[in-house]
Protein backbone atom coordinates (compact mmCIF):
# COMPACT_ATOMS: atom_id res chain seq x y z
CA UNK A 1 0.00 0.00 0.00
CA UNK A 2 1.27 3.30 -0.89
CA UNK A 3 1.44 6.22 1.47
CA UNK A 4 -0.42 9.21 0.23
CA UNK A 5 2.41 11.57 1.14
CA UNK A 6 4.89 10.03 -0.42
CA UNK A 7 5.41 11.06 -4.37
CA UNK A 8 6.73 8.08 -6.58
CA UNK A 9 10.43 8.68 -5.66
CA UNK A 10 9.76 8.08 -2.10
CA UNK A 11 10.27 12.31 -1.41
CA UNK A 12 7.46 13.10 1.12
CA UNK A 13 5.61 16.10 -0.32
CA UNK A 14 3.42 18.55 1.76
CA UNK A 15 0.07 20.35 0.74
CA UNK A 16 -0.74 23.78 1.28
CA UNK A 17 -3.97 25.39 2.57
CA UNK A 18 -3.76 28.44 0.44
CA UNK A 19 -7.51 29.23 1.28
CA UNK A 20 -6.35 29.09 4.91
CA UNK A 21 -3.16 31.37 4.67
CA UNK A 22 -5.52 33.76 2.46
CA UNK A 23 -8.12 33.96 5.49
CA UNK A 24 -4.92 34.18 8.01
CA UNK A 25 -2.99 36.99 6.00
CA UNK A 26 -6.10 38.50 6.05
CA UNK A 27 -6.60 38.51 9.21
CA UNK A 28 -3.45 39.51 10.60
CA UNK A 29 -3.81 42.84 7.99
CA UNK A 30 -6.56 43.73 10.14
CA UNK A 31 -5.71 43.19 13.12
CA UNK A 32 -1.84 44.94 12.22
CA UNK A 33 -3.81 47.69 10.97
CA UNK A 34 -6.13 48.20 13.82
CA UNK A 35 -3.22 48.91 16.04
CA UNK A 36 -1.61 50.46 13.71
CA UNK A 37 -4.61 53.01 14.25
CA UNK A 38 -4.46 52.93 17.84
CA UNK A 39 -1.10 53.85 17.66
CA UNK A 40 -1.67 56.95 15.46
CA UNK A 41 -4.48 57.68 18.04
CA UNK A 42 -2.17 57.45 21.12
CA UNK A 43 0.81 59.62 19.63
CA UNK A 44 -1.93 62.34 18.39
CA UNK A 45 -2.84 62.48 21.99
CA UNK A 46 0.82 62.36 23.47
CA UNK A 47 1.30 65.01 21.13
CA UNK A 48 -1.44 67.60 22.06
CA UNK A 49 -1.60 66.51 25.83
CA UNK A 50 2.30 66.32 26.45
CA UNK A 51 1.57 62.71 28.63
CA UNK A 52 3.01 60.01 29.24
CA UNK A 53 2.04 57.26 27.19
CA UNK A 54 4.71 55.00 27.14
CA UNK A 55 3.53 51.93 28.89
CA UNK A 56 0.37 51.97 26.24
CA UNK A 57 2.86 52.34 22.97
CA UNK A 58 4.88 49.84 24.23
CA UNK A 59 2.13 47.10 24.35
CA UNK A 60 0.86 48.79 21.40
CA UNK A 61 4.19 48.55 19.84
CA UNK A 62 4.19 44.78 20.29
CA UNK A 63 0.88 44.05 19.17
CA UNK A 64 2.44 45.53 16.02
CA UNK A 65 5.37 43.41 15.65
CA UNK A 66 3.36 39.91 16.65
CA UNK A 67 1.44 40.73 13.66
CA UNK A 68 3.86 42.44 11.17
CA UNK A 69 5.95 38.92 12.42
CA UNK A 70 3.01 36.89 11.49
CA UNK A 71 2.28 38.19 8.43
CA UNK A 72 6.34 37.17 7.51
CA UNK A 73 6.17 33.81 8.80
CA UNK A 74 3.11 33.39 6.67
CA UNK A 75 4.69 35.08 3.35
CA UNK A 76 7.70 32.79 4.20
CA UNK A 77 5.29 29.85 4.18
CA UNK A 78 3.90 30.92 0.57
CA UNK A 79 7.15 31.07 -0.86
CA UNK A 80 7.83 27.45 0.01
CA UNK A 81 5.17 25.85 -2.82
CA UNK A 82 4.24 27.17 -6.54
CA UNK A 83 0.99 28.45 -7.61
CA UNK A 84 -0.51 30.13 -4.40
CA UNK A 85 -2.18 32.76 -6.26
CA UNK A 86 -4.68 34.37 -4.43
CA UNK A 87 -2.49 34.25 -1.32
CA UNK A 88 0.75 35.62 -3.23
CA UNK A 89 -1.34 38.34 -4.90
CA UNK A 90 -1.97 39.21 -1.16
CA UNK A 91 1.52 39.16 0.39
CA UNK A 92 2.67 41.34 -2.81
CA UNK A 93 0.19 44.04 -2.51
CA UNK A 94 1.05 43.72 1.50
CA UNK A 95 4.64 44.11 0.63
CA UNK A 96 3.89 46.79 -2.12
CA UNK A 97 2.29 48.80 0.86
CA UNK A 98 4.39 48.38 3.21
CA UNK A 99 7.43 49.17 1.50
CA UNK A 100 5.36 52.64 0.42
CA UNK A 101 4.71 53.35 4.10
CA UNK A 102 8.17 52.52 5.06
CA UNK A 103 9.61 55.12 2.25
CA UNK A 104 6.94 58.24 3.94
CA UNK A 105 8.27 57.46 7.07
CA UNK A 106 11.89 57.42 6.38
CA UNK A 107 11.00 60.69 4.50
CA UNK A 108 9.21 62.54 7.26
CA UNK A 109 11.43 61.82 9.43
CA UNK A 110 14.50 62.42 7.67
CA UNK A 111 12.74 65.58 7.03
CA UNK A 112 12.15 66.30 10.88
CA UNK A 113 15.58 65.46 12.09
CA UNK A 114 16.90 68.09 9.57
CA UNK A 115 14.45 70.83 10.86
CA UNK A 116 15.50 69.98 14.47
CA UNK A 117 19.20 70.20 13.20
CA UNK A 118 17.95 73.70 12.26
CA UNK A 119 16.26 74.55 15.36
CA UNK A 120 12.79 74.63 13.27
CA UNK A 121 11.14 71.56 15.61
CA UNK A 122 11.37 70.01 18.69
CA UNK A 123 10.79 66.75 19.50
CA UNK A 124 8.82 64.53 22.10
CA UNK A 125 8.95 60.79 23.18
CA UNK A 126 6.44 58.51 24.43
CA UNK A 127 6.89 60.16 27.88
CA UNK A 128 5.67 63.06 26.73
CA UNK A 129 8.86 64.89 27.37
CA UNK A 130 10.19 67.35 24.76
CA UNK A 131 13.67 67.75 23.79
CA UNK A 132 16.19 68.59 20.51
CA UNK A 133 18.13 64.98 20.77
CA UNK A 134 17.64 63.68 17.00
CA UNK A 135 19.71 60.57 18.38
CA UNK A 136 16.79 57.78 18.41
CA UNK A 137 15.40 59.28 15.82
CA UNK A 138 18.22 58.94 13.51
CA UNK A 139 18.51 55.39 14.56
CA UNK A 140 15.10 54.72 14.16
CA UNK A 141 15.23 55.59 10.58
CA UNK A 142 18.38 53.25 10.17
CA UNK A 143 16.44 50.70 11.55
CA UNK A 144 13.65 51.13 8.88
CA UNK A 145 16.26 51.58 5.99
CA UNK A 146 16.96 48.28 6.50
CA UNK A 147 13.41 46.75 7.59
CA UNK A 148 12.37 47.95 3.97
CA UNK A 149 15.53 46.63 2.09
CA UNK A 150 14.60 43.58 3.92
CA UNK A 151 11.04 43.89 2.55
CA UNK A 152 12.38 44.52 -1.16
CA UNK A 153 14.21 41.42 -0.87
CA UNK A 154 11.47 39.62 0.11
CA UNK A 155 9.01 41.95 -2.56
CA UNK A 156 11.28 40.95 -5.17
CA UNK A 157 11.56 36.99 -4.31
CA UNK A 158 7.23 37.21 -4.22
CA UNK A 159 7.62 38.84 -7.88
CA UNK A 160 9.37 35.84 -8.99
CA UNK A 161 6.56 33.28 -7.95
CA UNK A 162 4.48 35.60 -9.15
CA UNK A 163 6.04 35.79 -12.60
CA UNK A 164 5.49 32.19 -13.26
CA UNK A 165 1.94 31.77 -13.63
Amino acid sequence: MRNNNRNYNGFTTRTININGIYSDMKETLSKRAYFQQQQDNLWATIKRYHVDRSRQMDEIDEHIGKYTHEMNKLIGELCKYKKTHKAMNLAYDYLDKEIIRIQRIIDSQNKLIYDVRMGRRGLINSNGVSHRDPSGLINYVAQKEIQMAKLKNWKSYVARYREGW
